[in-house]
């Protein structure tokens, strides 16, 4: 198992669908900076955009807590782990619990005020929440319970760890297929002499 020595953090919140109240459900909270009732999902990636850990909770948890909760469980994790960066939400808090455990925290900052930006070191979490984020289940919060969400979280990025692993084969047109019959190279693929392809297409 790799143990990343520097890691990204970032929280995405997603909404929940309404639900009747029943004694196994974790009520979900409502984020007042997005807008958005719901969970909120913290996850720590390390340089490559690979998760390392992650934790799902109310929507109306703080940066701070939620950040914290995570960083101590990819620390279980990794050994080697020592920096993270992180954006403006997380306060002091945070940092200080970070630094008693020896892990430094560099907070990334907008270098211009207006208009988007792909921040340095900051994009690398944001795109695998856009990976995370092509899973339809994790589109919107269907579950009761938050373990549940993690296991899918978990799920959608074994999937596509092995789609990166196994790599499928181009897409072939009729008209490619027709071309390669008429020239014998579907013979050859299948180790047919070259004699036998040109008696078997006719030349």
């Amino acid at each position: 198992m790799a143990r990343p020595l520097t890691a990204l953090v970032d929280p995405m919140a997603t909404g929940t669908t309404s639900h009747r109240p029943t004694p196994h459900r974790v009520e979900p909270g409502c984020d007042a900076g997005k807008k958005i009732k719901g969970r909120k999902t913290f996850g720590i990636v390390d340089t490559l955009g690979l998760l390392i850990a992650g934790t799902v909770v109310a929507a109306n948890v703080s940066d701070n807590i939620g950040g914290i909760a995570v960083a101590d469980r990819a620390r279980t994790r990794s050994g080697r782990f020592a920096k993270v960066w992180c954006d403006g939400g997380f306060k002091r808090t945070f940092i200080e619990h970070c630094r008693s455990h020896h892990v430094g925290v560099e907070v990334v900052h907008k270098i211009h005020k207006l208009g988007f930006e792909p921040l340095p070191k900051r994009w690398i979490v944001e795109r695998t929440w856009s990976w995370l984020m092509n899973s339809r289940r994790l589109q919107v919060d269907y579950e009761r319970h938050p373990i549940v969400t993690e296991g899918f979280i978990w799920a959608a990025h074994s999937r596509y760890l092995l789609r990166r692993l196994i790599q499928p084969a181009p897409a072939r047109s009729c008209l490619d297929n027709y071309r390669d019959n008429l020239l014998g190279r579907n013979y050859l693929r299948e180790g047919v002499p070259p004699c036998l392809c040109r008696a078997l297409i006719g030349t």
